[in-house]
């Protein structure tokens, strides 16, 4: 049961009790997803809407909450301290999706957001998105802490990793099993076949398969940090990584393109890159792909980054069957490629499996539609083509 809840009116108090009275009703629901109607300016679930509806969430009746997303809303600071509060009274106990995403989360939500990530029970997130948040300065310090941490337990006195892929069995009831073990995990810290456990950090998140940064306004160095914890394999289940609107520049894109020769993202299935400043630091990253192709990745977003003729060849030479072998979809829109640019992807690319590719607003001529129109037509070119856009006569990039 995963029902979507339109927002089509004012979040009320008696609207929020009502839906509590309804997840009372449902014990077999597992997604909460609650949306404003596109449009509707009033609509949104506010601080005290939200922080009444995780007030409501702590109760045990409805603790089998799996999936709870709430973007484009007006979750700002109060609302995301409510949501750590839940969190630490055992709600929300088995989340493994969690999207605050798009609510204009102040640096006080961020705050809070940090200390939900410090608890023990957010080892269980699959998903995490987090975009539009603000995580400047010390807070961003502090949630790229939380994210990049450990999830071991220490069990008298001897230490023992707890989640490590197969080693998470099940969930039941209150807790769940770990290696045979039944864990619970309370306010405080955890219990491990009925021992004290505590949590330590720094081996990382290895069941989070999607995390969304867009726009959070992590500093460079901050997302250094962030690269090098993908290095070292503090994320090996990751599929899906958005870094739009981020800077991917000097030091962050040689930290990034490490992590790709480490094999560290081997397990990508779909990579964000729009609106990254890449126009000079495409070809670190593209170098990388070429030490160690993505196998696995579908989904290549480059729009939005000044990527010019040189840039454009840079791509074209990853954007083949030995370096990306399963691409599905390519968007290089909004980028000041022009016809040249396409001449050389059309020149040295070749994806065979690729489906979509997204030249909007690049600045291509005439001569350059008919020239790809030729290469496709006549040639071959990326046989498995369906979806080719080419919309808009510009290609500023921005």
């Amino acid at each position: 049961m995963s029902p979507v809840l339109p927002l089509g009116s004012a979040f009320t108090k008696q609207i929020v009790d009502d839906l509590i009275v309804c997840l009372h009703a449902a014990p077999s629901l597992r997604s909460l997803q609650l949306v404003p109607i596109e449009g509707v300016g009033s609509a949104r679930l506010t601080d005290a809407a939200f922080e009444r509806l995780c007030l409501g969430l702590e109760d045990a009746e409805c603790r089998m909450v799996e999936t709870l997303r709430v973007p484009h809303n007006a979750v700002h600071g109060r609302g995301l301290e409510a949501l750590a509060e839940c969190y630490k009274h055992n709600g929300l106990l088995k989340c493994y999706d969690l999207d605050v995403s798009f609510n204009g989360v102040t640096r006080r939500g961020a705050r809070a957001l940090a200390d939900v990530l410090l608890l023990p029970q957010t080892v269980l997130l699959r998903a995490l998105r987090l975009s539009e948040c603000d995580l400047r300065g010390a807070v961003g310090e502090r949630v790229i802490t939380a994210l990049c941490g450990e999830s071991q337990t220490v069990v008298s006195g001897e230490s023992q990793t707890v989640m490590r892929g197969e080693s998470l069995t099940m969930l039941h009831g209150e807790g769940m099993t770990v290696g045979g073990e039944e864990v619970t995990v309370g306010g405080e810290g955890m219990t491990v076949g009925g021992e004290s456990a505590t949590v330590m950090r720094g081996e990382g998140r290895t069941m989070l398969r999607t995390l969304d940064l867009q726009s959070t306004r992590l500093a460079p160095r901050q997302l250094q940090r962030l690269c090098r914890a993908l290095e070292q394999g503090a994320f090996p289940a990751l599929q899906e990584l958005t870094l739009s609107h981020l800077p991917i520049t000097g030091a962050t894109a040689v930290a990034l393109a490490t992590a790709i020769r480490s094999g560290a993202l081997d397990t990508l299935v779909t990579l964000l890159l729009r609106h990254c400043r890449l126009h000079s630091t495409l070809p670190v990253l593209c170098r990388a792909v070429r030490d160690r192709p993505m196998q696995l990745l579908e989904t290549l977003d480059v729009a939005e980054n000044r990527l010019d003729a040189e840039a454009a060849q840079a791509l074209a030479e990853v954007l083949t069957r030995d370096s990306l072998p399963s691409l599905r979809t390519v968007d290089c829109s909004s980028n000041p490629m022009g016809t040249d640019g396409l001449e050389r992807l059309v020149r040295f690319s070749q994806c065979e499996a690729a489906t979509a590719l997204r030249l909007n607003a690049c600045g291509i001529d005439d001569a350059g539609v008919t020239m790809l129109a030729k290469s496709i037509r006549e040639e071959g070119w990326w046989p498995n083509l369906r979806d080719l856009q080419l919309k808009g006569r510009g290609g500023n990039g921005e």
